[in-house]
Order: structure tokens, then C-alpha cells, then sequence
């Protein structure tokens, strides 16, 4: 009876923080709508509420308001500070990417990303290795890879001669969903189970272009086609492409 209290109540809890991350995503997109609008000082308001609650688009969009001065006063050492937690937030990386390119100088984003390398946060080995060559960068990639930032073997194995299907597979078990793409793209011509495995995994998880490249190979349009032609699966996918990325929208005569 104890038992199944607990998991009763475990199971309470995940439904309570599912519902709590699915209202501070609804918060920055009423931010979003708020900016759209001109609206800034609003947007400042729900883009802090949802950075406060550790959304990282919410501290990149913040900061960048900071930065611009719309919304808020301009300054640089809260914006330079919005973008350094939406970096380290596991929620979206693209603050780390405004950071090294140019809220900071090439030195001081240096040490930002020794300091989160050495702490094992993944991003920070990735910048890292960026601008490095040799073992070294090969080295800072990998680490990358073990340690949360999946990222950093599918650009090894684009780098690398050797061992590229072993660094793909560790991505897309680490779930970097492009790998498995890239995966799925390599054994079309020689595995066809596995191309298949490796796509619908990548697209099951939202990425657009594996839904696109199923698509393509049920409409028959691979050179090396491996699976039977099906115009209603082609569609399925091709819709589902375009609901993830307009660019990967239905051909005409999928539609």
C-alpha cells in the first residue's frame, strides 16, 4: 500500500512540473507577443518571470533588451549577466553563442568558457574547441559531448576520418536528434531497417528534416530508395515537416 501511495504521488508531482514548465514556455510566448506589438516594458515583465524560472530564451530575450535599452534602462552588465544564465540554462544555448560573438571580448569569453569547461558544462568545451585545431580541439569536443552538449561529436565526426558512425550514435543516443538523422541519411544505401529506425527517430522527436527525408523516400524521390513508394506516408511526413519548418514544406504535388 506504501508503495503504491508513493508512486501516486510521484507520478502527482511529474504531472505538477510538466504543467509549471508548460506555463512559464506560455509566459515567454505572450512575452514574445508582447514585443511584437512594441510592447516592451510588458515583454521585460514576462521575459524576467520566465528567466526567474530558469527558461533560458526568457534571460536571452531579456538581455537582449537590456542590451538595446527597449523595455528597461539601457545596461551592459545586466544584459552581459541575462545572456551568461540563458548560456548556462540547458533550455536554449543561444545566449553562449551572443556571448562569444559579441557581448564579450575574445579574452573575457575565453575565461567565461575555461571556467564552465572546468566545471564539466559541456557548451563551455565547445567554444572552447572552436577555436582550437588538432588533439586539443578533438579533445574539448568529445568533453563536450560527455558532458550534456551532444553537439560537440556531431562536429567532431564531421572533422574527423575515423570513428564518425561511433560519434553519431553517441549523440543520437544522447538524444541530438540531427544525429540520428545523419545516421538514418548514411545507411539509406546499406541498411535500410536501420535508415529507417534512425529517421523516424529524429522525426518522432520534432526534427524537421528527418520528417522531410521519410518523406522523401516513401514519395520515391532517393536515388537510393529502400522502402516501397507511398504517397500517403510521403504526405504524412511532408505535412509534419512543414508544421516543424515552413522551409521543409509539402513539394506541390505531395500537397
Amino acid at each position: 500500500m506504501k508503495k503504491i501511495f508513493l508512486i501516486i504521488s510521484l507520478l502527482i508531482n511529474m504531472s505538477v512540473f510538466a504543467d509549471s514548465v508548460k506555463n512559464i514556455k506560455n509566459v515567454y510566448k505572450a512575452g514574445v507577443l508582447a514585443y511584437r506589438e512594441d510592447d516592451y516594458k510588458e515583454a521585460a515583465k514576462l521575459f524576467k518571470e520566465a528567466c526567474d524560472n530558469n527558461y533560458g530564451l526568457g534571460c536571452l530575450k531579456l538581455g537582449s533588451l537590456y542590451e538595446s535599452g527597449n523595455g528597461v534602462a539601457k545596461n551592459k552588465v545586466k544584459s552581459i549577466k541575462f545572456y551568461k544564465k540563458s548560456c548556462t540554462s540547458n533550455e536554449n544555448y543561444s545566449g553562449c553563442y551572443t556571448l562569444n560573438k559579441k557581448a564579450l571580448t575574445k579574452e573575457e569569453s575565453r575565461k567565461f568558457f575555461t571556467n564552465l569547461c572546468n566545471d564539466n558544462i559541456g557548451i563551455g568545451c565547445f567554444y572552447l574547441a572552436k577555436s582550437l585545431k588538432g588533439k586539443e580541439m578533438a579533445e574539448l569536443y568529445l568533453k563536450a559531448c560527455d558532458n550534456g552538449y551532444p553537439k560537440g561529436c556531431v562536429v567532431l565526426a564531421k572533422k574527423k576520418k575515423q570513428n564518425k558512425i561511433k560519434l553519431l550514435n553517441k549523440a543520437c543516443d544522447k538524444n541530438y536528434f540531427p544525429a540520428c538523422r545523419f545516421l538514418g541519411k548514411f545507411y539509406t544505401s546499406k541498411n535500410c531497417k536501420l535508415s529507417i529506425e534512425y529517421l523516424m527517430k529524429g522525426c518522432n522527436n520534432n526534427d524537421a528534416l528527418s520528417c522531410f527525408a521519410l518523406s522523401g523516400m516513401y514519395a520515391g524521390y532517393s536515388h537510393n530508395n529502400c522502402v516501397d513508394k507511398d504517397i500517403v506516408k510521403a504526405r504524412e511526413f511532408c505535412k509534419k515537416s512543414g508544421q516543424l519548418n515552413n522551409d521543409y514544406s509539402c513539394n506541390s504535388d505531395l500537397e
